[in-house]
């Protein structure tokens, strides 16, 4: 899944939001995406989240799933809303929990510097 998810998050970060489609990632609408990508079972995984910092960093807020057409956590709209106004209203509260800082699926130098924040569970992508 690891290999799956770097690739995809690659072919992203070179392409402005707008412009995310499938099969990588696409608009469910009221500013809220979600990214796709697969393990070697298959199991389609899906990150939800919304752009924030000036359309610049990518905040995952919900991991689920997809099986025949249909999201796991079902409530994932709710949640994703719920959550995109918490950052929205207090987004220095976060700490650093990004995709590329302290992660064992992209180790990077730390003298890179980042524009990241997480707050249970969530992750910036930058």
């Amino acid at each position: 899944a690891s290999f799956n998810l770097r690739r995809t998050l690659e072919h992203l970060r070179v392409k402005p939001f707008h412009f995310w489609d499938r099969p990588h990632a696409s608009p469910l609408g009221d500013h809220i995406y979600v990214i796709r990508f697969k393990d070697e079972q298959r199991t389609q995984h899906r990150f939800f989240g919304h752009h924030q910092a000036g359309q610049t960093v990518f905040v995952i807020t919900l991991y689920g799933q997809e099986k025949d057409n249909h999201y796991e956590p079902s409530n994932y709209r709710r949640t994703c809303e719920h959550r995109q106004r918490e950052c929205l209203a207090d987004p220095r509260r976060h700490t650093c929990a990004c995709l590329e800082c302290d992660d064992p699926l992209f180790p990077a130098p730390q003298t890179l510097p980042h524009a990241c924040a997480g707050l249970d569970g969530r992750r910036r992508l930058a």
